[in-house]
């Protein structure tokens, strides 16, 4: 998809986020809606364009509903968090493109239900961090539910071969840093 679809398709999703907001407060449960809401989306270019307030000769031709995104976001009325989200990672992916093996047995649990999302969650901010550097993952790592979870490493998306041509998955608990080294 383009990067004004999924600016579009964000707009939508914050106005979702927004409503289901303003539902949580109106039933008493403001505490679970103290932080802004974060959105995970694929795109880099429509995420740079809900986070920042440019005008591009990409978005210039987005018309001005599609922009609500712009207003819920930090800049704005700080309801809603855009975070990048890559495909090894986004369940979405499943639904909408055709997937490697790896991903498809990685992110299947959580999609059937054998899986707490929040752990898939928590491994996005993990990876984040590691990409970031820990520059703006501490407001993210806020706002995911819940007490903490160990999180269960997923093999990497691309599997070294052993000998026969047979893939080499990394174990269960070990860190982001030894499957890089794998890698």
């Amino acid at each position: 998809a383009t990067a004004a679809n999924e600016y579009m398709a964000l707009s939508h999703a914050s106005k979702h986020a927004v409503w289901l907001r303003q539902i949580l407060t109106e039933i008493g449960l403001s505490k679970l809606v103290e932080q802004p809401t974060v959105i995970f989306a694929d795109n880099k270019t429509a995420n740079q364009w809900a986070n920042d307030d440019k005008i591009t000769a990409g978005n210039m031709w987005i018309l001005q509903c599609y922009h609500y995104v712009k207003e819920m976001a930090q800049e704005g009325e700080n309801l809603v968090k855009i975070r990048y989200v890559g495909s090894r990672n986004n369940l979405a992916d499943l639904m909408t493109k055709g997937v490697d093996k790896g991903t498809l047995r990685f992110l299947a649990p959580f999609i059937c239900g054998h899986k707490p999302i929040r752990e898939l969650m928590l491994l996005i901010i993990e990876e984040a961090e590691e990409a970031l550097k820990g520059a703006q993952c501490e407001a993210v790592r806020g706002a995911v539910p819940g007490p903490p979870v160990e999180i269960s490493k997923r093999s990497p998306s691309s599997p070294s071969k052993r000998k026969g041509g047979a893939p080499l998955f990394v174990k269960q608990g070990e860190s982001l840093r030894k499957r890089q080294k794998l890698a």
